[in-house]
Protein backbone atom coordinates (compact mmCIF):
# COMPACT_ATOMS: atom_id res chain seq x y z
CA UNK A 1 0.00 0.00 0.00
CA UNK A 2 1.36 3.65 -0.43
CA UNK A 3 0.51 6.83 1.07
CA UNK A 4 0.30 6.28 4.71
CA UNK A 5 -1.30 2.71 4.14
CA UNK A 6 -1.92 2.67 8.01
CA UNK A 7 -4.42 5.11 8.18
CA UNK A 8 -6.35 3.23 5.10
CA UNK A 9 -6.54 -0.27 6.64
CA UNK A 10 -7.46 1.55 10.25
CA UNK A 11 -10.04 3.05 8.04
CA UNK A 12 -11.37 -0.04 7.50
CA UNK A 13 -12.52 -1.54 10.27
CA UNK A 14 -15.75 -1.51 11.64
CA UNK A 15 -15.47 0.49 14.57
CA UNK A 16 -12.26 2.24 13.42
CA UNK A 17 -14.16 5.47 12.19
CA UNK A 18 -13.16 7.62 14.85
CA UNK A 19 -9.64 6.92 14.49
CA UNK A 20 -9.49 7.44 10.57
CA UNK A 21 -11.20 11.12 11.40
CA UNK A 22 -8.46 11.81 14.09
CA UNK A 23 -5.70 10.99 11.65
CA UNK A 24 -6.57 12.86 8.64
CA UNK A 25 -7.30 15.67 11.44
CA UNK A 26 -3.18 15.34 12.45
CA UNK A 27 -2.68 15.31 9.28
CA UNK A 28 -4.53 18.56 7.61
CA UNK A 29 -7.14 17.13 5.52
CA UNK A 30 -10.40 18.58 5.56
CA UNK A 31 -12.04 17.22 3.75
CA UNK A 32 -37.63 14.80 20.52
CA UNK A 33 -37.98 12.44 22.67
CA UNK A 34 -39.25 9.45 21.09
CA UNK A 35 -41.33 7.13 22.87
CA UNK A 36 -39.89 4.17 24.51
CA UNK A 37 -39.75 0.92 22.32
CA UNK A 38 -39.78 -2.62 22.98
CA UNK A 39 -36.31 -4.05 22.17
CA UNK A 40 -35.79 -6.27 19.12
CA UNK A 41 -34.55 -9.69 19.43
CA UNK A 42 -31.38 -10.15 18.94
CA UNK A 43 -30.46 -11.53 15.56
CA UNK A 44 -27.95 -13.93 14.22
CA UNK A 45 -26.54 -10.98 12.62
CA UNK A 46 -26.07 -8.54 15.66
CA UNK A 47 -24.92 -11.18 17.90
CA UNK A 48 -21.55 -11.71 15.54
CA UNK A 49 -21.46 -7.72 14.73
CA UNK A 50 -21.41 -7.55 19.06
CA UNK A 51 -18.63 -9.88 19.18
CA UNK A 52 -16.47 -8.41 15.82
CA UNK A 53 -17.07 -4.83 18.01
CA UNK A 54 -15.26 -6.75 21.63
CA UNK A 55 -12.28 -8.00 19.48
CA UNK A 56 -11.96 -4.67 17.67
CA UNK A 57 -12.00 -2.30 20.85
CA UNK A 58 -8.77 -4.11 22.22
CA UNK A 59 -7.48 -3.08 18.13
CA UNK A 60 -8.42 -0.04 18.01
CA UNK A 61 -5.77 0.71 21.40
CA UNK A 62 -3.25 -1.37 19.73
CA UNK A 63 -3.59 0.39 16.12
CA UNK A 64 -4.12 3.90 17.66
CA UNK A 65 -0.71 3.72 19.64
CA UNK A 66 1.00 2.61 16.48
CA UNK A 67 -0.18 5.22 14.87
CA UNK A 68 0.92 8.07 16.79
CA UNK A 69 4.15 6.06 17.16
CA UNK A 70 4.84 5.70 13.27
CA UNK A 71 4.88 2.02 12.99
CA UNK A 72 2.81 -1.07 12.14
CA UNK A 73 1.89 -3.42 14.99
CA UNK A 74 3.76 -6.85 14.67
CA UNK A 75 2.00 -10.58 13.93
CA UNK A 76 2.16 -11.49 17.34
CA UNK A 77 1.16 -8.50 18.89
CA UNK A 78 -2.00 -9.02 16.60
CA UNK A 79 -2.10 -12.65 17.48
CA UNK A 80 -5.03 -12.58 20.09
CA UNK A 81 -7.18 -10.75 17.79
CA UNK A 82 -6.58 -13.11 15.02
CA UNK A 83 -7.30 -15.90 17.29
CA UNK A 84 -10.43 -14.63 18.40
CA UNK A 85 -11.53 -13.51 14.77
CA UNK A 86 -10.98 -17.39 13.48
CA UNK A 87 -12.85 -18.84 16.65
CA UNK A 88 -16.23 -16.39 15.91
CA UNK A 89 -15.51 -17.72 11.85
CA UNK A 90 -15.47 -21.12 13.11
CA UNK A 91 -18.28 -20.78 15.24
CA UNK A 92 -20.47 -20.14 12.02
CA UNK A 93 -19.20 -21.92 9.42
CA UNK A 94 -21.26 -22.01 6.31
CA UNK A 95 -23.35 -18.72 7.29
CA UNK A 96 -22.87 -16.12 4.23
CA UNK A 97 -24.43 -13.12 5.67
CA UNK A 98 -23.13 -9.75 5.39
CA UNK A 99 -22.44 -9.66 9.50
CA UNK A 100 -19.39 -13.07 9.17
CA UNK A 101 -18.22 -10.97 5.75
CA UNK A 102 -17.52 -8.35 7.46
CA UNK A 103 -15.38 -10.31 10.30
CA UNK A 104 -13.48 -12.23 7.41
CA UNK A 105 -12.45 -8.68 6.53
CA UNK A 106 -11.25 -7.42 9.79
CA UNK A 107 -8.75 -11.12 9.57
CA UNK A 108 -7.89 -9.66 6.37
CA UNK A 109 -6.81 -6.32 7.08
CA UNK A 110 -5.38 -7.43 10.05
CA UNK A 111 -2.50 -8.97 7.56
CA UNK A 112 -1.87 -5.43 6.21
CA UNK A 113 -1.49 -3.74 9.39
CA UNK A 114 1.09 -6.46 9.64
CA UNK A 115 2.64 -5.60 6.40
CA UNK A 116 1.49 -9.27 5.03
CA UNK A 117 -0.05 -7.46 2.42
CA UNK A 118 0.32 -10.58 -0.21
CA UNK A 119 -1.79 -12.70 2.62
CA UNK A 120 -4.02 -9.24 3.14
CA UNK A 121 -5.09 -9.55 -0.63
CA UNK A 122 -5.28 -13.15 -0.59
CA UNK A 123 -7.54 -13.15 2.20
CA UNK A 124 -9.81 -10.16 0.49
CA UNK A 125 -10.30 -11.94 -2.68
CA UNK A 126 -11.41 -15.30 -0.72
CA UNK A 127 -13.82 -13.05 1.07
CA UNK A 128 -15.48 -11.90 -2.32
CA UNK A 129 -15.93 -15.56 -3.77
CA UNK A 130 -17.41 -16.56 -0.10
CA UNK A 131 -19.94 -13.81 0.35
CA UNK A 132 -20.64 -12.49 -3.41
CA UNK A 133 -24.18 -10.03 -2.85
CA UNK A 134 -22.80 -8.49 0.26
CA UNK A 135 -21.22 -4.92 0.88
CA UNK A 136 -18.42 -6.55 2.43
CA UNK A 137 -17.62 -7.87 -0.66
CA UNK A 138 -18.04 -4.66 -2.41
CA UNK A 139 -16.14 -2.58 0.43
CA UNK A 140 -12.96 -5.60 -0.40
CA UNK A 141 -13.19 -5.44 -3.70
CA UNK A 142 -13.13 -1.27 -3.09
CA UNK A 143 -10.11 -1.61 -1.14
CA UNK A 144 -7.99 -3.93 -3.45
CA UNK A 145 -8.07 -1.46 -5.88
CA UNK A 146 -7.00 1.68 -3.73
CA UNK A 147 -3.53 1.06 -3.96
CA UNK A 148 -3.53 4.77 -5.30
CA UNK A 149 -4.26 5.98 -1.41
CA UNK A 150 -6.87 6.39 0.67
CA UNK A 151 -8.50 9.22 -1.05
CA UNK A 152 -9.24 6.64 -4.26
CA UNK A 153 -10.57 4.32 -1.21
CA UNK A 154 -12.90 6.94 0.44
CA UNK A 155 -14.37 7.46 -2.91
CA UNK A 156 -15.24 3.55 -3.65
CA UNK A 157 -16.10 3.27 0.07
CA UNK A 158 -18.85 6.09 -0.83
CA UNK A 159 -19.91 5.02 -4.00
CA UNK A 160 -21.19 1.48 -2.02
CA UNK A 161 -22.76 3.67 0.37
CA UNK A 162 -24.80 5.32 -1.75
CA UNK A 163 -26.49 2.03 -3.19
CA UNK A 164 -28.62 2.33 0.28
CA UNK A 165 -30.24 5.83 -0.49
CA UNK A 166 -33.78 4.86 -2.11
CA UNK A 167 -34.04 1.74 0.37
CA UNK A 168 -35.59 1.81 3.86
CA UNK A 169 -33.67 2.93 6.64
CA UNK A 170 -31.89 -0.14 8.54
CA UNK A 171 -33.65 -1.21 11.91
CA UNK A 172 -32.03 0.59 15.13
CA UNK A 173 -31.94 0.02 18.64
CA UNK A 174 -30.14 2.75 20.28
CA UNK A 175 -30.23 4.71 23.76
CA UNK A 176 -29.50 8.34 23.76
CA UNK A 177 -26.82 10.17 26.18
CA UNK A 178 -29.85 10.80 28.70
CA UNK A 179 -30.66 7.08 28.41
CA UNK A 180 -33.64 7.13 26.06
CA UNK A 181 -34.78 4.83 23.58
CA UNK A 182 -34.30 5.22 19.33
CA UNK A 183 -35.25 3.40 16.49
CA UNK A 184 -35.94 3.90 13.31
CA UNK A 185 -39.84 2.78 14.22
CA UNK A 186 -40.01 6.21 16.12
CA UNK A 187 -39.33 8.49 13.26
CA UNK A 188 -41.78 6.95 11.38
CA UNK A 189 -43.31 9.79 9.70
CA UNK A 190 -40.89 12.28 10.59
CA UNK A 191 -37.92 13.49 8.51
CA UNK A 192 -34.89 12.42 10.21
CA UNK A 193 -30.92 13.95 9.70
CA UNK A 194 -29.04 10.34 11.08
CA UNK A 195 -25.69 12.64 11.67
CA UNK A 196 -22.68 10.91 12.03
CA UNK A 197 -19.81 13.15 13.65
CA UNK A 198 -16.75 13.27 16.29
CA UNK A 199 -15.28 15.73 17.98
CA UNK A 200 -11.64 15.34 17.01
CA UNK A 201 -13.08 15.99 13.34
CA UNK A 202 -12.28 19.41 12.04
CA UNK A 203 -14.88 18.89 9.05
CA UNK A 204 -17.72 18.07 11.51
CA UNK A 205 -17.13 20.67 13.55
CA UNK A 206 -17.26 23.30 10.39
CA UNK A 207 -20.44 22.04 9.20
CA UNK A 208 -22.10 22.13 12.80
CA UNK A 209 -23.37 25.70 12.61
CA UNK A 210 -24.97 24.62 9.34
CA UNK A 211 -26.80 21.77 11.08
CA UNK A 212 -27.72 24.10 13.97
CA UNK A 213 -29.28 26.30 11.52
CA UNK A 214 -31.72 24.13 9.77
CA UNK A 215 -32.79 21.99 12.99
CA UNK A 216 -33.65 25.69 14.13
CA UNK A 217 -35.71 26.38 11.07
CA UNK A 218 -37.31 22.61 10.45
CA UNK A 219 -37.50 21.66 13.88
CA UNK A 220 -41.52 21.62 14.93
CA UNK A 221 -42.31 21.23 11.50
CA UNK A 222 -41.50 17.51 11.40
CA UNK A 223 -38.05 17.23 11.04
CA UNK A 224 -35.29 15.65 13.55
CA UNK A 225 -31.77 14.74 14.27
CA UNK A 226 -30.21 12.00 15.96
CA UNK A 227 -26.42 12.70 16.48
CA UNK A 228 -24.18 9.69 16.53
CA UNK A 229 -21.16 10.68 18.60
CA UNK A 230 -18.17 8.57 16.99
CA UNK A 231 -15.50 9.19 19.24
CA UNK A 232 -13.41 6.50 20.70
CA UNK A 233 -12.99 7.77 24.62
CA UNK A 234 -16.82 7.11 25.74
CA UNK A 235 -15.56 7.31 29.04
CA UNK A 236 -16.58 10.98 29.87
CA UNK A 237 -20.13 11.01 29.29
CA UNK A 238 -20.37 14.75 31.60
CA UNK A 239 -17.33 16.30 29.22
CA UNK A 240 -19.79 15.21 25.71
CA UNK A 241 -22.62 16.97 27.56
CA UNK A 242 -20.61 19.82 28.23
CA UNK A 243 -19.22 19.84 24.84
CA UNK A 244 -23.08 19.47 23.19
CA UNK A 245 -24.59 22.07 25.39
CA UNK A 246 -21.48 24.49 24.36
CA UNK A 247 -22.30 23.96 21.08
CA UNK A 248 -25.58 24.51 21.28
CA UNK A 249 -26.23 21.29 20.02
CA UNK A 250 -29.92 20.24 21.67
CA UNK A 251 -30.70 16.96 19.70
CA UNK A 252 -30.53 13.54 21.02
CA UNK A 253 -27.42 12.28 20.83
CA UNK A 254 -25.78 8.35 21.31
CA UNK A 255 -22.61 7.07 20.76
CA UNK A 256 -21.78 5.04 17.46
CA UNK A 257 -18.39 2.85 18.10
CA UNK A 258 -19.87 0.16 20.45
CA UNK A 259 -23.30 -0.65 19.20
CA UNK A 260 -24.62 -1.78 15.50
CA UNK A 261 -26.06 1.74 14.58
CA UNK A 262 -22.34 3.03 12.96
CA UNK A 263 -22.12 -0.68 11.33
CA UNK A 264 -25.57 -0.70 9.94
CA UNK A 265 -25.19 2.65 8.17
CA UNK A 266 -21.99 1.76 6.71
CA UNK A 267 -20.08 4.42 7.98
CA UNK A 268 -16.17 5.19 7.32
CA UNK A 269 -14.89 8.92 7.19
CA UNK A 270 -16.68 11.88 8.58
CA UNK A 271 -18.54 13.83 8.67
CA UNK A 272 -21.26 11.85 7.26
CA UNK A 273 -25.34 11.65 7.48
CA UNK A 274 -28.26 10.68 6.13
CA UNK A 275 -31.61 11.87 5.58
CA UNK A 276 -34.68 9.64 6.16
CA UNK A 277 -38.18 10.57 4.53
CA UNK A 278 -41.45 10.49 6.38
CA UNK A 279 -41.78 6.39 4.72
CA UNK A 280 -38.74 5.30 6.74
CA UNK A 281 -36.58 5.24 3.25
CA UNK A 282 -33.33 6.99 2.93
CA UNK A 283 -33.99 9.96 0.12
CA UNK A 284 -30.41 11.52 0.69
CA UNK A 285 -26.79 11.27 2.25
CA UNK A 286 -23.79 13.22 2.93
CA UNK A 287 -25.87 16.66 2.70
CA UNK A 288 -23.97 19.39 3.39
CA UNK A 289 -24.43 23.25 3.41
CA UNK A 290 -27.01 24.29 1.25
CA UNK A 291 -27.89 20.86 -0.13
CA UNK A 292 -28.69 19.73 3.64
CA UNK A 293 -31.56 22.52 3.64
CA UNK A 294 -32.68 22.40 0.36
CA UNK A 295 -33.20 18.54 0.82
CA UNK A 296 -35.49 18.65 4.48
CA UNK A 297 -37.50 21.75 2.54
CA UNK A 298 -38.61 19.11 -0.22
CA UNK A 299 -38.88 16.32 2.15
CA UNK A 300 -40.84 17.99 4.34
CA UNK A 301 -43.58 18.99 1.20
CA UNK A 302 -44.25 15.41 0.99
CA UNK A 303 -47.04 14.10 3.02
Amino acid sequence: MKNNPLVVVVAVGVGWVATLCLARAQNGVVSPTSAAALPAPMSTSDDILLKLLAVEKDLQTKIQDDIKNGRRPTEKELAPEVQALDALLAAHKGVKNDALAQVAMAKGILSFDCGKEDLGNQLLNRLIKDYPGTFTAQDAAAFIKSEKGAANYVAEFNAIRRQLVGQPVPDFQIKDLAGLPHSAANYRGEVVLVDFWSTVCAPCLTEMPNVQKVYAKYQGRGFEILGVDEDSDKSDKAKLAVFLKTHNMSWPECYGGDNLISQKFHIMPLPANYLVGRDGKIIGMDLFGDDLDEAVAKALAVK
